[in-house]
């Protein structure tokens, strides 16, 4: 971000109504996947939350592991005049590159609408209350879908509590070599 965005975001808010207006049409096929690095990122207007840098950049770290493992939930990127723009979902966009994932194609989802709605839609995605769980309370969720669930597979236990596959398969042979003990 240069240092006069950061210093009137306003100004670069109208810059980009400008482009929006003037520039080219919306592709007619909208993607349900783009290549990250192909998406252009705007925080200056489309970034409301300000995070101190240590719990952003923890934030990102955390789910750039599991961007290793497979895709985070969809961005939502909206078509500013020249390029798709991220307008939520920045710390994914950053893990998806954290995680060597740059050159590989993210779920999207295309908001259509006027740079003003585009700014309100970023704005209510952000403003929602919720707490991210640690990755000890995800390791615990794990385990209580190991323990109490039947019948889903490795991968679904695995998504479903945001962890990878390995260590739902440790958590499952530690399970049944508790359960021979126990008999």
């Amino acid at each position: 971000m240069t240092r006069s965005a950061r210093k009137n975001p306003e100004g670069s808010f109208d810059a980009l109504k400008e482009q929006w207006k003037n520039g080219k049409p919306q592709p007619k096929d909208l993607p349900q996947v783009l290549v990250a690095s192909t998406i252009k990122v705007r925080e200056e207007v489309f970034q409301h939350r300000k995070p101190d840098h240590y719990a952003s950049d923890r934030h990102v770290r955390e789910l750039a592991d599991v961007a290793k493992l497979r895709d985070l939930d969809r961005l939502t990127v909206w078509w500013d005049g020249k390029k798709w723009t991220v307008i939520d979902g920045h710390h994914r966009l950053k893990a998806y590159m954290r995680a060597g994932r740059s050159g590989h194609a993210v779920p999207v989802e295309v908001f259509q609408g006027t740079p003003e709605e585009a700014l309100g839609r970023a704005a209510e995605a952000n403003t929602k209350d919720k707490l991210q769980m640690s990755s000890s309370e995800k390791s615990n969720a794990a385990w209580r879908l190991v323990v109490m669930t039947e019948g889903r597979s490795k991968a679904q236990q695995a998504q479903d509590a945001g962890v990878s596959e390995r260590l739902v398969a440790h958590m499952r042979k530690t399970k049944a070599a508790l359960m021979r003990t126990s008999e």
